[in-house]
């Protein structure tokens, strides 16, 4: 690399395709109006994409009944990590249970999860094994 280089990577996340070309269309553009107004250019490669994986309907509504069933709030999440759960969803039916973490802040060395957010994530996990096993 010359000095008068710059080489970085964008990692781009959606649970929508759509989004992901919209941004991928965005970059491609603002790169050409930036090469012509500084007079530079750009060199613009996709080293990986993975296509963004729905996770399982009826899982995802058992894991919310057995959060209704131990009184614990949640929300619906689209993760655009690449879990093992991403690999699985094509086999199998799969779906994703997160706990929260101190200020949102995971896979750093500064993750934290108490101990009660793992004990209710626990038996969220086995409330919805054992409804599982009962469907």
């Amino acid at each position: 690399m010359y000095s008068n280089q710059c080489q970085f990577t964008l990692d781009i996340r959606s649970g929508d395709a759509k989004i992901l070309e919209d941004i991928d269309r965005y970059i491609h553009q603002q790169a050409l109006l930036i090469q012509q107004e500084c007079n530079t250019a750009f060199d613009i490669n996709n080293i990986s994409y993975k296509s963004p994986v729905v996770m399982n309907e009826a899982l995802r509504q058992l894991i919310i009944h057995s959060c209704e069933k131990l009184n614990l709030s949640y929300r619906h999440m689209n993760s655009g990590a690449g879990h093992d759960a991403m690999i699985m969803a094509g086999v199998c039916p799969s779906a994703m249970l997160f706990v929260p973490c101190y200020k949102g802040i995971t896979h750093h060395p500064d993750e934290n999860v108490t101990w009660e957010n793992m004990a209710k994530g626990t038996e969220v996990l086995f409330h919805t094994m054992i409804a599982l096993d009962q469907s």
